[in-house]
């Protein structure tokens, strides 16, 4: 885990380490312990730790810098954002069609940039432009769909069913894919998506493991 950490680390990918920030954060919390009044999960916290100390000790100057650098590339970027935010505004309802960007955003496109635009750099506001308002909607409406129904089965497991952080475990890896997302090309990548759904489908499957162990316990022999 460690040395996963580390490789993160020095890829001085910032969007990467903010997902792993977020990532460590959200299961110090869902991970600590249901008895007494300890508020973060230790075990993590010094996981996380040790992996920074080891990081310092090495040299995280790199690192650090790539967080004070506004780099040609984020403008570029946000100029992409922009414009693909152009092409949302004119297929506001339908989108313009699954995979039709990297044809139609040379007719918008407002910049100068070598080579040719492939991706928007932010998953969900290529998506909205190719299937409208109301394909982003409907999916809106799924995803919260399955993060309610993951919700409320950790809240029905015991803290003693390793069941409970798997689950946990897979909704975390979820929402740091999703935030990574926001600023590069993540769930578009085959591996990514692939993770992705596999993340989807452990979740809700050992929700419906659990369910039914549930249900048997109660009807009795």
């Amino acid at each position: 885990m460690i040395i996963m950490i580390l490789g993160l680390l020095f890829s001085a990918s910032r969007m990467g380490i903010s997902s792993l920030l977020l990532s460590f954060s959200l299961i110090s919390i869902l991970f600590r312990r249901s008895q007494g009044d300890q508020r973060f999960s230790r075990p993590s916290i010094l996981i996380l730790g040790l992996a920074f100390l080891w990081a310092a000790w090495i040299g995280l100057d790199v690192v650090i810098s790539r967080f004070f650098d506004v780099s040609e590339s984020f403008k570029d970027r946000w100029m992409i954002w922009l414009n693909t935010f152009q092409i949302l505004k004119d297929f506001v309802l339908f989108g313009s069609g699954l995979g039709t960007f990297i044809q139609l955003f040379p007719m918008y496109r407002s910049f100068h940039i070598r080579g040719l635009v492939t991706h928007t750099e932010n998953d969900f506001l290529q998506l909205a432009s190719e299937v409208g308002l109301i394909g982003i909607g409907l999916l809106v409406i799924l995803f919260f769909f399955f993060l309610i129904r993951g919700i409320s089965g950790i809240r029905s497991m015991s803290h003693r069913d390793s069941g409970r952080y798997i689950r946990i475990g897979g909704l975390v890896g979820i929402l740091a894919l999703m935030f990574h997302s926001l600023v590069e090309r993540n769930i578009q990548i085959p591996a990514n998506a692939f993770l992705y759904t596999v993340l989807w489908a452990l979740v809700l499957r050992t929700s419906m493991v659990s369910g039914k162990t549930q249900i048997d316990v109660k009807e009795g022999p």
